[in-house]
């Protein structure tokens, strides 16, 4: 649940995500938290593709996420920034800079790890 880990699961590798789904259950915060391992890996697949994550009342009923992956000097995942604000904020109208401005300042820190 939430921007930012679903961004730091997203990037560990399949088997560990993987073994994780089977040794761990799904924690139901709110009705539109992820219930099943298909919807995890449907979002895991989504969040490499797009490069981010969006979170929308799956931890808290009116708060929604961006997330995005911070990266070192190999590429590898090592942390997230995300920014959060009641749902109305993350209206479809404002969503898209509000993505850019989430993945500019995640590529920022990555290239200041290193990361090119």
């Amino acid at each position: 649940c939430g921007a930012a880990p679903r961004v730091l699961m997203a990037f560990l590798p399949d088997d560990e995500i993987e073994t994780l789904l089977q040794t761990r259950s799904l924690p139901q915060m709110t009705a539109t938290s992820l219930r099943n391992a298909d919807e995890v890996w449907q979002d895991v697949r989504r969040t490499r593709e797009q490069g981010y994550t969006f979170s929308a009342e799956d931890v808290t009923e009116g708060v929604a996420a961006i997330g995005a992956p911070i990266r070192n000097h190999t590429g590898q995942v090592i942390g997230a920034l995300s920014i959060a604000g009641v749902l109305p904020h993350f209206a479809e109208s404002r969503l898209s800079p509000l993505i850019d401005a989430v993945l500019e300042e995640a590529n920022l820190v990555s290239a200041n790890l290193g990361w090119a």
